[in-house]
């Protein structure tokens, strides 16, 4: 029975890591709830992190002068890192402003590169 319960999780693990869910998997935790990836932040505050990220790019994708596709937003800690290429110095402080609306932010920087079309 333990060779079979053994195969299951196998089958488990390897259903998880093609779905898109090994960092679930493989981060695991620490004592005290902290994450032990290599990232060193607690769980939480990755959850947190992630939860603003995807606030931002529903902003961006909603908004029609912002081109959501082209603009990658990273976070750590609440600190927002905005990158990627726009067409305008007006689409970057859009892009900032509605980040920096977002609860849970804590600065913005704007990493954007105004190229022309």
């Amino acid at each position: 029975m333990s060779r079979l319960n053994g195969f299951r999780g196998l089958l488990l693990l390897l259903a998880m890591l093609l779905s898109g869910c090994g960092a679930l998997v493989v981060s695991g935790t620490a004592p005290g709830g902290y994450a032990s990836d290599e990232d060193g932040r607690p769980q939480e505050q990755q959850h947190r992190d992630a939860a603003i990220a995807s606030r931002i790019n529903t902003l961006f994708v909603k908004d029609p002068q912002i081109p959501a596709m082209a603009i990658r937003v990273g976070v750590r800690q609440g600190v927002v890192i905005l990158q990627g290429r726009v067409s305008s110095d007006a689409v970057v402080r859009r892009a900032v402003r509605l980040a920096s609306s977002v609860p849970g932010v804590v600065r913005v920087t704007s990493r954007l590169e105004v190229v022309a079309d």
